[in-house]
C-alpha cells in the first residue's frame, strides 16, 4: 500500500483522514481477501516489509510524516519492484 505523505498532505489532510482510512482498508484486506499479505510505502520508501500484522501495519502508516517524499509515483515503483 502507497500512502502520499508529500507536501501537500500536510495542508490537505490536517485531520489525518488518509492514515485512518488506510489503516482501515489495510484491516479489511487483511481480514477478507485470504492468504494476503500487506506492506506500506510513502512517496520514497519502503516503510515495511509485506506482513499480516495489523498492529505493525497501523505503526507504519502512523508513523508517516508528510514531507517524506514528493511524488507518489516513485513510490508506487519501489511498492512494484517489491512485489517482483
Amino acid at each position: 500500500m502507497v500512502v502520499d505523505s508529500s507536501y501537500s498532505m500536510e495542508t490537505n489532510d490536517v485531520n489525518n483522514v488518509v492514515k485512518s482510512k488506510a489503516i482501515e482498508v489495510a484491516n479489511g484486506i487483511l481480514q477478507n481477501v485470504p492468504n494476503t499479505r500487506i506492506s506500506i510505502s510513502n512517496n520514497s520508501s519502503t516503510k515495511l516489509g509485506m506482513t499480516t500484522n495489523k498492529a505493525n501495519i497501523a505503526s507504519a502508516i502512523n508513523n508517516l510524516t508528510t514531507g517524506d517524499g514528493n511524488d507518489s509515483n516513485i513510490g508506487l515503483e519501489k511498492k512494484q519492484m517489491l512485489v517482483l
